[in-house]
């Protein structure tokens, strides 16, 4: 799965639909640390000796004023609609020189480490021993052990005293909040692994076929030495054969740069000279890679892309080279990292990209570095393809969902669009284990553009044969012997779009025809199925491999690098160094024009149907059976899918996203639509 939660003491029964606004807190400190303790399978001390890290963030001046100047740059009545706020100006709202010298000299007197201070003195970065934490922040620091992971928590929300306790907003870190990539890869369902790329070594050329979908099968499937159960299926078949071997057609599919760039209509726009030249695409993550540029050049080649250089392609560490960068392919970040630079570089390859890599996947490190790429105007579009649960946030680390979006606020007023994948698990229902359905928390800020995804079918000519909701459910059909499993094994949702509606922010102007009072998730889609995916190049232990890969780790860093070109083409109109700011309010204004393709639901009258033979007679089973669990939604794709990794046979529906919904119109699973190239540049530029 990828993205893991830990939901540690709700009292599931008892949560509340929270409506606060942008300012106030919906669990306080004291629920969030109750919160932490209550399910606990065991609690202990932390080690006294240890050193551990906090961010100490301050109180911002006029926050109020700040607010209302953020919304006149996005209101085209206002006089300075679109004059975007530099460096200089937040000295306005920003702490003093003065205030953050007294934090910084009360932090020193309790014996703590500044390691450094954030820019515009938005925060203090210190270490010190867990026994100095406790006594410089008033609480006390235990180690939780849940569900086999340990994991550090507070008794009570750190504080200051003194003229500190005046200044300072909030403390974070001590109780880290990790974030984790959006990045997925289709799995081999018998063992839950990801499947094999392919090695380099071994490749000639682009591997996968890009067609996914094939006409109408039947398989029958037989118990070797039993004249039953006998399992006969018919309907769409979905990936190639699994003995082929030649390059171009290997299974299941997956496509290449030059099939999803024909698809989302860009090659109009390189021919135009449109192509990202002039912009720069901001990528955050955590860890980095140390083979980066060898596997972005590698996918270049391969794709007919311009090299990556020392000038278009900047890596910079702000918060200083992560420690260890084991945990970089543990986590996932490093394919992440791959990933994101390759896709953002497909998109707009005439665009350069400066890489930022926080030194950790803590929420802190995270922000501070986020902060850095925005108030030094490194870009005009920022993609971060990770996520966490806002509801998580809401009762362990609120203060996250408020230093977040502060982060993602600047950015909105300095016309940068910060741009956030909307998560990998749909309603996150059966993630966070209760029956409270929760969005991502990053993409949820007001200030944010929140990327969704789609599955997508291309023709032979590489138009789009149909686009959709992303939402995978399996149902196993039959093992690899060829033995029918009676009855079908229902392994239900195994990934899709995430989306819906915050529980903390309020609903932005730009949505107001929406459903529900606050924020709605996503904006704009494209794709991110790993089962229609792309493919990337990525190395482990210094080998490299071709793979296809997907989640909205793939369709954000699409999106922005489709958003970068849009402000080249802005820039030519308007004059050099026009920002178009946020996107999510200008794909909002474009929605039911050319410029978006509105994603409706898709289904077939060849979904997948069957019988299962047996002993006690014959049962039939429906398409919707087949594709279950479909909690409601009607039209969908079902095909049988014969995995090339397990060799085990499925039914693998397509547009089937937990609650969530595909419909005309804005909807939680892709949001306005997906941009149609040239059409939605030149009308997001205008």
């Amino acid at each position: 799965m990828a993205t893991k939660f830990w939901l540690r003491a709700l009292h599931f029964g008892l949560v509340p639909v929270f409506t606060a606004g942008l300012t106030s807190l919906t669990a306080s400190p004291a629920q969030a640390q109750t919160a932490k303790f209550a399910t606990a399978e065991s609690v202990s001390d932390a080690d006294q000796s240890q050193v551990i890290g906090a961010t100490v963030w301050l109180s911002l001046h006029n926050r109020a004023q700040l607010d209302s100047k953020v919304n006149s740059l996005y209101d085209e009545k206002s006089a300075t609609f679109h004059k975007w706020m530099k460096k200089t100006d937040l000295s306005s709202y920003t702490p003093t020189n003065a205030e953050v010298e007294a934090v910084k000299a009360e932090l020193t007197k309790q014996g703590l480490t500044v390691k450094s201070t954030g820019p515009n003195n938005m925060f203090v970065a210190v270490t010190g021993t867990v026994a100095t934490m406790e006594t410089a922040f008033h609480t006390q620091i235990k180690n939780l052990s849940i569900k086999g992971e340990v994991v550090r928590a507070t008794t009570v929300a750190p504080t200051m005293t003194g003229v500190a306790a005046t200044l300072v907003s909030s403390i974070s870190g001590i109780s880290p909040n990790r974030f984790h990539p959006t990045v997925l890869h289709p799995t081999d369902p018998d063992t839950g692994k990801k499947f094999a790329g392919i090695p380099m070594a071994q490749s000639d050329g682009l591997l996968f076929s890009g067609q996914c979908f094939r006409d109408v099968q039947t398989e029958t499937f037989k118990t070797p030495g039993a004249a039953v159960p006998i399992g006969v299926y018919v309907g769409n078949r979905y990936g190639q054969s699994v003995t082929n071997t030649a390059a171009g057609t290997l299974p299941p599919c997956g496509y290449d740069v030059k099939e999803l760039t024909t698809a989302y209509g860009m090659k109009p726009s390189y021919a135009k000279g449109l192509d990202g030249t002039g912009q720069t695409i901001v990528i955050v993550d955590a860890y980095g890679s140390s083979t980066i540029m060898k596997d972005a050049n590698s996918f270049s080649t391969l794709n007919g892309l311009p090299k990556l250089t020392a000038n278009n392609f900047q890596v910079v560490y702000p918060g200083g080279a992560p420690a260890a960068t084991t945990a970089a392919n543990a986590q996932g970040w490093a394919e992440e990292t791959s990933l994101d630079v390759e896709w953002a570089h497909a998109m707009a390859p005439g665009a350069n990209i400066i890489l930022l890599v926080s030194p950790s996947d803590y929420d802190t490190d995270l922000s501070g570095t986020l902060f850095y790429g925005i108030v030094n105007g490194l870009g005009s579009v920022i993609s971060n393809s990770y996520s966490g649960a806002e509801l998580v946030d809401l009762y362990e680390y609120p203060e996250e969902l408020v230093i977040s979006n502060l982060v993602t606020e600047i950015g909105a007023a300095f016309g940068i669009s910060v741009n956030y994948s909307s998560g990998d698990d749909g309603d996150l229902d059966a993630v966070l284990g209760i029956s409270q359905n929760s969005v991502s928390d990053l993409g949820a800020s007001p200030y944010a553009t929140s990327v969704g995804g789609t599955s997508v079918a291309l023709t032979n000519k590489n138009d789009f044969k149909f686009q959709t909701g992303w939402g995978n459910n399996l149902t196993k059909l039959a093992s690899s012997t060829g033995a029918p499993l009676a009855p079908p094994l229902f392994e239900g949702n195994i990934g899709g779009s995430g989306g819906g509606e915050s529980r903390y922010f309020r609903q932005p102007s730009w949505q107001q025809s929406l459903p529900g009072g606050n924020r709605q998730q996503p904006d704009v889609s494209m794709v991110a199925d790993p089962y229609t995916g792309a493919e990337f190049i990525y190395s482990v232990d210094g080998a490299q491999y071709l793979s296809v890969i997907g989640g909205t780790s793939l369709s954000c860093p699409m999106f922005s690098g489709v958003w970068a070109v849009a402000n080249q083409e802005a820039g030519l109109l308007h004059g050099t160094g026009t920002l178009l700011g946020q996107a999510a309010p200008i794909v909002a204004k474009l929605a039911g024009t050319p410029a978006i393709t509105d994603i409706l639901p898709y289904t077939t009258p060849t979904n997948v149907t069957g019988l299962i033979i047996t002993k006690a007679g014959v049962r039939d089973y429906s398409s919707a059976q087949l594709a279950y669990p479909l909690e409601g939604t009607v039209d969908y794709l079902s095909a049988i899918y014969n995995s090339p990794f397990s060799g085990s046979w499925f039914t693998l529906s397509f547009g089937t996203d937990t609650s969530l919904k595909v419909t005309k119109g804005w909807d939680n699973v892709t949001g306005y639509g997906s941009p149609t190239g040239l059409p939605f540049i030149e009308a997001a530029a205008k």
